[in-house]
């Protein structure tokens, strides 16, 4: 099956150019957060005994959730999931 031919809009224009900046500034992240993980010490912050705070740089850290026994991650950010594999992912 062939895709339907989609209507040019002004609307359809600005939702594909936020969609590629979107992805464009997601790779971004994603290779930073990687960069910066190895200087990574702590969470941002601790609140209680189980659960962190922190950033993508933290969160690509994967001897620091060992070390913090850190086995799942709610991901707000728009960079990649490190770990899925590892580490549940939300």
């Amino acid at each position: 099956m062939s895709n339907p031919a989609r209507t040019i809009t002004a609307e359809n224009i600005e939702n594909e150019t936020a969609h590629t900046y979107y992805i464009e500034y997601e790779k971004k992240l994603s290779k930073l957060a990687s960069r910066l993980a190895h200087g990574a010490e702590n969470p941002a912050e601790i609140v209680m005994d189980f659960l962190y705070i922190s950033d993508a740089a933290t969160g690509a850290n994967s001897d620091l959730l060992a070390r913090y026994k850190i086995t799942h991650i709610i991901n707000v950010s728009p960079c990649v999931n490190f770990f899925e594999k590892n580490v549940p992912q939300k």
